[in-house]
């Protein structure tokens, strides 16, 4: 007995957890750093003296449209994915005979 449908299930599921983790926790750690940042004195002026003043000051910008960029990426890719399974799981993506 093979069980080659339940690894290709198991596999697809890994993929989209994948693709998931990208998209919703990658924002939230952020978010959930620069909470504890903002909340630590000592992290917080580290913070602001170097890399604020070094990193985000000078390239702020280019570095939240390079994120925002490719959180929609990503996004998007995911939701083509779920489209394309559709279409092949109903069918409609063959030729009409």
């Amino acid at each position: 007995m093979s069980d080659t449908g339940f690894k290709s299930r198991a596999s697809a599921f890994g993929g989209q957890v994948f693709v998931a983790t990208l998209i919703f926790a990658a924002p939230t750690l952020t978010i959930g750093a620069l909470v504890v940042i903002a909340l630590n004195d000592t992290l917080w002026r580290f913070f602001a003296d170097s890399v604020a003043t070094n990193i985000l000051v000078p390239y702020g910008w280019g570095l939240g449209a390079a994120l925002l960029v490719l959180s929609f990426a990503a996004l998007v890719g995911y939701v083509a994915m779920l489209i394309a399974r559709s279409r092949e799981r109903t069918g409609r993506d063959s030729p009409p005979t």
